[in-house]
Formats: C-alpha cells, sequence, structure tokens
C-alpha cells in the first residue's frame, strides 16, 4: 500500500517516530479490517490525520488551524 502526505505531515512523522509506528498500526487496522471506511480520521500527537484510502493508495490529509476557522466556506 502507497501512502501519499504533505511535507508538513512527512516531517512531523519523521520528527515523532512513536508517531510513525502509530501510523503504521492504524493502516494495518484498516487492512485488516472486514468493513474498510471511506475516510477516516485519527488524532495524533501534532494533530488530526484524515486517512482516505482508494485503491492501493491512502491519502494522509492533515487538519489546518486555518481550516477550522474558515467562514468563507
Amino acid at each position: 500500500m502507497e501512502v501519499v502526505m504533505s511535507d508538513f505531515l512527512e516531517h512531523c512523522f519523521r520528527r515523532e517516530p512513536i508517531e510513525l509506528l502509530k501510523l503504521q498500526n492504524e493502516l494495518w487496522k484498516y487492512m485488516v479490517a472486514e468493513e474498510k471506511p471511506e475516510i477516516f480520521e485519527v488524532d495524533f500527537a501534532f494533530g488530526r490525520v484524515w486517512f482516505s484510502p482508494t485503491g492501493n493508495v491512502v491519502y494522509l490529509i492533515e487538519e489546518r488551524e486555518e481550516d477550522l476557522y474558515d467562514f468563507e466556506k
């Protein structure tokens, strides 16, 4: 399974090895689950990350502070 993430997330996971293990654990739980969700979220030490699996690729999307306060949406 290929994982696609932003430079920011890549930096965070390299800086926090325990969070990288948590990422691997979440991916494993998804792969062995009988019912696979279309999208799910996980809280990491550096913030919330959404997992968006499509086929053999999982896109990781971080929650950004400006997304929380964007009133024009």
